[in-house]
């Protein structure tokens, strides 16, 4: 079938969100943010990621991206406030 000629303009404009593991529960947000502009990505928001039934905080943040910021730069960011950190889908 067609496709919607709105589609590609809708995917072009969704934000990239990246899980960003092994990074220590009491970083703060904002810093966070600020480590990523240094190394050259667009971060716009980090979320941490509670356990799901107690709540508690894991090592773990989701990132938001802006669109167009490049897929393969952010899978590449090794580190944040040295900690050696893991990207992965969200």
């Amino acid at each position: 079938g067609q496709k919607s000629p709105n589609v590609k303009a809708h995917l072009g404009n969704t934000a990239n969100k990246s899980y960003c593991k092994n990074m220590p529960n009491f970083c703060d947000p904002k810093s966070i943010i600020n480590d990523l502009k240094e190394q050259g990505l667009n971060a716009l928001s980090p979320a941490r990621r509670l356990q799901w039934k107690i709540k508690t905080p894991l090592d773990m943040f989701l990132v938001t991206f802006d669109p167009m910021e490049n897929i393969r730069k952010i899978f590449e960011t090794k580190t944040i406030f040295n900690s050696i950190v893991s990207m992965d889908t969200a």
